[in-house]
């Protein structure tokens, strides 16, 4: 086993506040914990395998993942048996709104290699080493950052992609499991994103597409009920009028003739 440790003293910096650093070669089957910190500790892995505990799951990491332990979070982690990891570390106090993405106790950031591996650069300092961990660390910060960004966009992306899927194929018959199915996205997480960025559930915002535009035909286009319902992707008429009923409060039928539609025939009501 290899091991280096980087000497740090405590400045008590209010906003980030480097406490350790350091990087090890572990033997195999090598583990620490299970065990608790006071402080924010991030492991990234340079080489091989180990697994990572915390609450109760167990992570299986390689090359080009880092695990996270929160203050007072109690973890274990251990080496792999064939191929044992190498990993570089730094623990830190802070007093500032973290990164979404540190409250996950395991990332894939292989982008992140050499800005970790600048942290051996410390070693050399005889002085500000502790100016210069925080500068490295303020670089992984914002990394951590820009992914929370880059996920939300992810996630509006996915939310504006359904929208547009609904609008355009609103008058098929498709379900929100067939949109879901198409993105290859979980149903419900995409209702969860959907409902989030529209308000809604993709479900209602459906529902409301059509009969907006079965309003539009009988309105407009003097498009009988039957015709209307079967435009805009509903199979039968008693579908279509309970729905236009629950929204609106009243039967198609009425619509019409308070709008005078000559268009809504008396047979469809």
């Amino acid at each position: 086993m290899s091991r280096q440790t980087i000497w740090i003293a405590d400045q008590h910096w209010k906003d980030i506040n480097p406490l350790q650093c350091g990087w090890e070669q572990c033997e195999a089957g090598h583990s620490f914990g299970p065990t608790v910190r006071g402080f924010y500790l991030i492991h990234y892995v340079l080489s091989g395998r180990g697994i990572f505990s915390a609450h109760g799951t167990d992570f299986s990491l390689r090359k080009g993942q880092m695990f996270i332990i929160h203050p007072q979070e109690l973890t274990f982690y251990k080496a792999g048996s064939q191929d044992p990891w190498q990993y570089i570390w730094i623990g830190f106090e802070a007093d500032i709104t973290m990164p979404a993405a540190l409250q996950k106790s395991v990332l894939s950031m292989p982008e992140l290699r050499s800005t970790f591996l600048r942290l051996k650069d410390a070693q050399r300092l005889s002085a500000g080493r502790e100016q210069f961990l925080c500068s490295v660390l303020w670089e992984i910060l914002c990394a951590l950052q820009q992914t929370d960004h880059r996920l939300a966009q992810t996630r509006t992306d996915y939310a504006m992609q359904a929208m547009t899927f609904l609008e355009t194929h609103y008058m098929a018959k498709i379900s929100i499991a067939d949109m879901a199915d198409q993105m290859n996205l979980d149903r419900s997480y995409l209702c969860r994103l959907f409902r989030k960025r529209v308000g809604c559930s993709p479900q209602q915002y459906l529902t409301e597409l059509r009969l907006q535009k079965a309003m539009l035909l009988m309105s407009e286009e003097h498009c009988s009920l039957s015709d209307a319902a079967f435009y805009v992707g509903y199979s039968d008429v008693a579908s279509f009028s309970r729905a236009f009923r629950q929204k609106y409060g009243m039967p198609p039928g009425r619509y019409c003739k308070e709008h005078g539609e000559s268009g809504c025939m008396e047979r469809d009501f």
